[in-house]
């Protein structure tokens, strides 16, 4: 039963998903994020390399997705939503099966659906594709999350890393979050031994696999030094300091200042910098009191004891770990 309502809720996702994102394929128009991936992208169409010949401070896998795209069907801002509409499914797929771990299917396809008809106003906008890229390390925590030595032994590493390339090819935030969300998940299953030390090393080897390829690139085209102090100086130094496009935190609302349409909008914007906050803490407190009963027990409820140290349930890793992952993304916001 389980099964068929998984598959309901795929299907829902991805047809209510593609009808809402379809109505603003020609609506509205991005200056700086599409603008500037569309405009990039056509010059590598042309033949020019970016970062020796085109400005960013993106990484590049997207320019070059869209790059490839505009030689095989034109050059055209029709092309570059039909791609960021494929990626807001796929991501809304990814949260989906991330929420299963933890949720029913019910509530797991909300969660879904909430990423599959993302805010209009951002759609059109085009200001949200960053976090569209959030569909590489969220299956990379999925893969991590259930990774199991005595099955997949090198294999499921190899893709975890893979995928973890992946993502800082897209996004340099993202992958930032996935580094935090990854590590805490290899500390809780105790990751400090010479057998998780090992685990690193293959996710590594993955990594590079993917990332040292491209690095390689840019370097053959006499670009390696501008990429690397675009995508991670430049880029990185904004994260850590607070980009110019950080959202300042408005004071909290607790009641809207007038009970209308506008005031009642007004008041669930300013919920939205506050509730992630409670949402984050509230998975602090949840270790707390799952480290508290683990002292206290031997084996029974959310943990095990025993002379190896704490052994987590999934459910529980998988919200602590999403927390910190989706802490990052919203301090990167927040500034």
């Amino acid at each position: 039963m389980s099964r068929r309502y998984d598959l309901i809720s795929v299907g829902l996702i991805l047809l209510l998903g593609s009808a809402y994102q379809i109505l603003f394929l020609r609506e509205g128009i991005g200056l700086i994020d599409e603008g500037h991936l569309a405009n990039a992208a056509r010059r590598l169409a042309g033949g020019d390399v970016l970062y020796r010949d085109v400005y960013s401070v993106y990484p590049p896998a997207s320019f070059y997705v869209v790059a490839a795209l505009f030689d095989a069907v034109g050059a055209s801002l029709i092309v570059v939503r039909a791609i960021h509409i494929v990626m807001t499914l796929a991501c809304a797929l990814a949260s989906y099966g991330w929420a299963r771990q933890i949720m029913s299917p019910a509530w797991a396809w909300l969660a879904g659906m909430l990423v599959a008809v993302t805010g209009w106003e951002a759609i059109l906008e085009r200001c949200h594709y960053g976090y569209l890229y959030c569909v590489f390390p969220v299956c990379a925590l999925i893969l991590f999350l259930h990774w199991d030595p005595a099955v997949s032994r090198r294999r499921g590493l190899l893709g975890v890393g893979a995928l973890a390339g992946l993502t800082l090819s897209f996004r340099l935030v993202p992958f930032v979050a996935l580094v935090a969300a990854l590590g805490t998940i290899w500390l809780l299953r105790g990751g400090l031994s010479r057998a998780g030390w090992k685990q690193v090393g293959w996710i590594a080897v993955g990594f590079a696999a993917v990332a040292g390829p491209a690095f390689a690139f840019f370097v053959a085209q006499d670009a390696g030094a501008a990429f690397f102090e675009a995508v991670f100086w430049t880029s990185f130094g904004q994260y850590v300091q607070g980009g110019e496009f950080s959202l300042p935190f408005p004071a909290l609302q607790i009641m809207p200042s007038e009970f209308s349409r506008s005031g009642l909008h007004r008041l669930f914007l300013n919920w939205e910098f506050y509730l992630p906050i409670a949402i984050y803490a509230g998975a602090l407190v949840e270790f707390g009191w799952v480290l508290i009963r683990a002292r206290r027990a031997s084996g029974e409820g959310e943990v095990e004891g025993g002379r190896e140290g704490i052994r987590f349930q999934t459910s529980v890793v998988a919200r602590i770990s999403m927390a910190v992952f989706g802490a990052v993304l919203f301090l990167r916001a927040t500034g």
